[in-house]
């Protein structure tokens, strides 16, 4: 549930990002409750789903932690899938791609650019590439040929898509920058403003 959650939020965070680049429009409070309530909510329908029967868990490799249980490949597995795909990866990588392509596309009109708008989108594809590379494979072959320390490597790039996100939306953003240097110091530091006239 905290994986899909944490996917869901990339994409909350680029949706963010493009209406305070490009738009102008601040997300509220009352709006950032809502759709915080509404990701875990939504994370935790498509974590439920295998619990009652649609698709299933299992070990790892190396009997860690659970995720789906891809060695087996069957109608149940593939029915579950391609649903959980769309709409937990499908829709978050469609909205970090085109949320990003708007905000690129304004920095190179103002000619201020306040972060790299590719990295987002090249994270998440690094991280969460390879599992739904392994689990469409599971889909068509056998996955349980693969090695198990080489099917270990997706779900362990998985889990650091978590630990990227501080180095990507705090660290690499002046205006968060600026806002926990101001929380462990107590000082302010300006930021500049965007413009938002294209020239």
């Amino acid at each position: 549930m905290t994986a899909l959650a944490s996917l869901h939020f990339i994409a909350a965070i680029a949706w963010d990002r493009y209406h305070q680049y490009c738009t102008r429009t601040k997300l509220q409070w009352s709006s950032a409750i809502s759709l915080a309530a509404f990701v875990w909510m939504f994370a935790a329908f498509w974590a439920a789903m295998p619990l009652i029967g649609w698709g299933e868990y299992d070990y790892e490799p190396l009997r860690t932690c659970c995720t789906l249980d891809y060695s087996k490949g069957d109608r149940n597995y593939v029915s579950y899938l391609i649903p959980m795909s769309i709409f937990n990866m499908g829709i978050q990588v469609f909205v970090v791609l085109s949320s990003y392509q708007s905000i690129a596309q304004k920095f190179k009109k103002t000619g201020n650019p306040r972060f790299n708008p590719n990295t987002p989108l090249k994270t998440l594809l690094f991280c969460w590439g390879p599992y739904g590379v392994l689990a469409f494979y599971a889909a068509v072959e056998n996955a349980t040929l693969v090695s198990p320390k080489l099917r270990m490597i997706a779900p362990i790039l998985a889990k650091t898509s978590p630990t990227f996100n501080p180095l990507l939306y705090a660290l690499g953003n002046e205006n968060y920058r600026g806002g926990i240097w101001r929380l462990l110091t107590g000082e302010k530091i300006d930021v500049p403003q965007t413009d938002n006239k294209s020239k």
